[in-house]
């Protein structure tokens, strides 16, 4: 993951628990120069990601790392901005059936088995 990409993951933790860096960092007990930092896309330590975690348990070090959103809940990563929100997104419908002629599709023989059943029928 990029240097931006996390500095992104680590803006949108913080717009989510406080609009401010002084509120955030308040809460989370970070220096407000060490967290604008991260948000500039510097490496993360495992100590303030360890932090983070045991302030929020729902957050995972593949998301703050890598991005990845398999250690989150669904809810957390909807609050993060990962997943569409219940209700939001792409909306499929079913096309209605089709009326008219119903046309049989035949199975196709791979080549080996073709050979093998004009063989065997000799």
């Amino acid at each position: 993951m990029s240097d931006a990409a996390r500095a992104d993951r680590m803006r949108r933790l913080r717009e989510l628990y406080g609009p401010t860096q002084v509120e955030f960092c308040r809460r989370f007990g970070f220096a407000v120069s060490r967290w604008a930092n991260f948000e500039a896309g510097k490496p993360v330590g495992q100590a303030a990601a360890m932090q983070l975690i045991q302030k929020e348990p729902d957050l995972s070090l593949d998301w703050i790392y890598l991005g990845s959103i398999s250690g989150l809940s669904v809810e957390m990563a909807r609050r993060l901005g990962e997943l569409p929100r219940e209700g939001e997104g792409k909306r499929t419908t079913v096309p209605p059936p089709r009326t008219g002629k119903v046309v049989k599709l035949r199975r196709r023989r791979s080549p080996t088995t073709a050979g093998k059943s004009s063989a065997s029928s000799q």
